[in-house]
């Protein structure tokens, strides 16, 4: 199974509908696999970095994504102050997305 359809299953047992979780997968894609790449070097990414790294031209559409992906718990925000920048990862139910 492809991450993209691993991604869907996820939406899809969080009640969204079929097309959406397909849509949804596709275009979050990008942004859960930027975030964990940029995280590799154990730093946390801007939104900006994200956006450039997963190919997107909107920071706004980064948020929205990540938004949906810590509904999810494949990434959090952490820290202090939850709406800094900086302050998300993926976790391990993100890389288990990813990884299989």
């Amino acid at each position: 199974m492809s991450a993209e359809e691993r991604l869907a299953e996820v939406l899809r047992a969080h009640g969204r509908s079929e097309n959406w979780a397909r849509i949804t997968a596709i275009t979050a894609l990008p942004i859960l696999h930027a975030l964990a790449e940029l995280s590799m070097g154990g730093d946390n990414p801007s939104f900006r970095e994200i956006a450039d790294a997963a190919g997107v031209t909107s920071t706004s559409t980064v948020g929205h994504h990540l938004r949906t992906l810590v509904a999810l718990k494949l990434v959090e925000r952490h820290g202090r102050h939850k709406k800094q920048a900086r302050s998300v990862r993926i976790t391990d139910a993100g890389l288990e997305v990813l990884n299989g």
